[in-house]
């Protein structure tokens, strides 16, 4: 763990309440800065869970609150940023899975696997 982290305070950071009704109306988009949101999809059937099955239980978990596909950590929904002062962020691609692609799971987004990482 990284010395003087504070991860109760990261964590509250990230609720929906938080981005909602504190960060985003203190930090609105700007005009002239392009905004994009990037976001990952995965298929929790796949051959690959039997190397990491840990974005699989979060995935099945979002689907369980019926929060739409995934990276199993993140719903695409909450990963688009809001357009605000008249600037309309981007969102790109179109992201497809199946047996044989699982997608792309939050812990290949961020280069974890197996708690193997680069630091």
């Amino acid at each position: 763990m990284i010395q003087g982290q504070n991860t109760a305070a990261l964590l509250h950071d990230l609720t929906s309440n938080y981005v909602k009704n504190t960060f985003n109306p203190n930090t609105p988009n700007q005009k002239g800065i392009l905004y994009q949101a990037y976001g990952g999809k995965i298929n929790p059937v796949n051959f690959t869970t039997i190397l990491d099955p840990t974005a699989d239980v979060g995935y099945i978990l979002y689907a369980l609150m019926k929060a739409g596909d995934n990276d199993g950590l993140v719903s695409l929904k909450s990963a688009h940023i809001p357009a605000s002062n008249g600037v309309t962020p981007t969102w790109k691609g179109n992201m497809t899975t199946s047996v044989l692609y699982p997608g792309v799971s939050h812990f290949a987004e961020i280069d974890h696997f197996l708690d193997i990482h680069t630091g």
